[in-house]
C-alpha cells in the first residue's frame, strides 16, 4: 500500500487530487515530512495552491511552526552565505553556486523555502587551497568523517540552540574517475549571480543535470531528492533541460546515474514531464522503510546491501567506472591539492588511508553495539 506521504504529495504536486486522510494518517505524514526535512517546502506549496486549508488544524499549525523556523535558520545561513560569497568575490576567486539558499530562492520562490544547513560550492581543483583559506577565516573546521574523492568539508558549531553550517568545498560532482564529467562545461555555461562577478551560478539545465547527479550520489535515499526534480520539473524550461541533458549524459557516462533516478521519481510520482522515456521503477532493495531508517540512522545489512546493488547495477555506464568505484573505495583516493590542506610536512596518502578506515571501523563497531542492545 502506498505510503500517506506519497500519496498526499501525488495530490499536492502532481494529480491534484482531494486530500483523504485518517487523523493517523495525518499524524505520518507531519512526521515524514520532518524526518525528509521538506515540511517548509511543502508547506510553501500548500500556501501557493491555496489548499492549506483543507488539512487538519494541528497539521496546519504545525507546518506553519516548521516553516517560520526553517525561515529563521535560512536567513542566518544566507547572511553567512554572503559573507563567504562576499570574500570570495573580493579575492577574484571564481566559485559555482550548487544547491543551497540560491538555488531555494531561484527556483521555489523565496530563499526561506527549502530548509538547508549547507552552502555548497563548485571550484576549480587548483583553487582548493585558496577556498579553504577563505573558509577558514570564518571559522570553519575541516571536518574529516568524509571519505569523498571530489570534495572536502568544513564545519562551525551554530549559536545556542541552532543547527551548524556546513560549508562543502567541491571539485567535483561524483568519485573520481567514475565518469567523464566536463566540468569546463559547467563554468563556460554558468552565469554571474547578480551584483556579482566571479560568483557564478548553473543554468536551468546544468542545475537538473547537477541536482540528479546529487541524487544519485545519496542513491535517492530521501523524498528530499525526488522533491528536488519534481520541482524543477515542474519550473524549469523542460525542452532546454531535455537538449541539455540527454546528449551530454551519453558524453559524459552518466546515462545510468539519470535514468535511475528519473525511473524512480516516475515511479512514485507518475505523470511529471519527461526529459528521457524511462520504465518507471525503483532500485533493487529501495523500500520506504528502508530509506525511512537511513534518516532515522538505522543501517543494518539491508541498507549495506542495497549500497553494493546500487554501485553495481544502478550508476555506473562502463565496468571501468565500476572498477574506479571498488578501487576507490578499498583505496581511497586523494586530491594532490587535499593533502596541502593540513598545512604539515607529514600529511600523506597514507595518513589519509589510515584515517579513514580508522573512521569506517568507528562507524562498524557503533553499528554492531546498537545491534548487541536492540
Amino acid at each position: 500500500m502506498t505510503q500517506p506521504l506519497i500519496r498526499f504529495m501525488n495530490d499536492l504536486y502532481v494529480v491534484h487530487g482531494a486530500f483523504s486522510f485518517t487523523e493517523e494518517e495525518y499524524g505520518q505524514i507531519a512526521e515524514d515530512l520532518d524526518l525528509f526535512s521538506i515540511t517548509a517546502q511543502v508547506y510553501h506549496m500548500l500556501k501557493e495552491k491555496g489548499r492549506l486549508g483543507e488539512l487538519p488544524l494541528f497539521l496546519q499549525d504545525h507546518l506553519k511552526r516548521k516553516a517560520e523556523a526553517t525561515l529563521f535558520q535560512n536567513l542566518l545561513l544566507k547572511t553567512e552565505t554572503d559573507r563567504l560569497l562576499r570574500l570570495f568575490e573580493e579575492t577574484g576567486l571564481q566559485v559555482l553556486l550548487m544547491k543551497g539558499i540560491y538555488f531555494s530562492e531561484r527556483y521555489y520562490g523565496g530563499f526561506g523555502v527549502r530548509g538547508t544547513t549547507d552552502i555548497d560550492l563548485l571550484i576549480q581543483p587548483e583553487n582548493l587551497s585558496a577556498a579553504a583559506a577563505i573558509v577558514e577565516t570564518l571559522g570553519f573546521e575541516r571536518f574529516d568523517e568524509s571519505d569523498a574523492s571530489h570534495h572536502v568539508v568544513y564545519t562551525r558549531e551554530g549559536a545556542a540552540g541552532r543547527l551548524p553550517i556546513t560549508v562543502e568545498i567541491h571539485w567535483g560532482l561524483v568519485e573520481f574517475r567514475t565518469a567523464d564529467i566536463d566540468y569546463d562545461l559547467f563554468w563556460s555555461q554558468s552565469l554571474p549571480l547578480q551584483n556579482y562577478v566571479h560568483i557564478r551560478r548553473m543554468n536551468d539545465s546544468d542545475t537538473f543535470y547537477s541536482i540528479c547527479l546529487h541524487g544519485s550520489q545519496h542513491r535517492m535515499n530521501s523524498i528530499r531528492y525526488f522533491l528536488d526534480v519534481i520541482h524543477l520539473l515542474q519550473n524549469a524550461d523542460v525542452e532546454s533541460v531535455r537538449k541539455g541533458v540527454v546528449q551530454r549524459a551519453a558524453r559524459e557516462y552518466t546515462v545510468k546515474r539519470m535514468r535511475t533516478v528519473l525511473a524512480a521519481v516516475d515511479y512514485l510520482f507518475p505523470g511529471l514531464p519527461v526529459i528521457v522515456p524511462v520504465r518507471p521503477s525503483v532500485p533493487p532493495f529501495w523500500s520506504y522503510s528502508l530509506i525511512r531508517n537511513v534518516q532515522q540512522g538505522h543501517k543494518g545489512s539491508r541498507n549495506t546491501l542495497y549500497i553494493l546493488l546500487y554501485h553495481l547495477t544502478q550508476v555506473y555506464d562502463r565496468s571501468a567506472h565500476t572498477g574506479a568505484w571498488f578501487c576507490n573505495f578499498l583505496f581511497p583516493y586523494v586530491h594532490p591539492a587535499l593533502l596541502g590542506l593540513e598545512g604539515v610536512r607529514s600529511a600523506s596518502r597514507w595518513k589519509h588511508f589510515k584515517s579513514v578506515y580508522a573512521e569506517r571501523w568507528k562507524r562498524l563497531t557503533r553499528h554492531v553495539k546498537m545491534k548487541k542492545y536492540v
